[in-house]
């Protein structure tokens, strides 16, 4: 438990990737 701050910022990037990637493909399956 020595970086729980840099553990935490990843996991919180990773998820907002995620998020980012969804709303893009969900954007273009209703565009097309």
């Amino acid at each position: 438990m020595l970086y729980p701050t840099k553990l935490s910022m990843l996991i919180r990037e990773l998820l907002r990737r995620v998020f980012v990637t969804l709303m893009f493909e969900t954007l273009v399956f209703e565009l097309t």
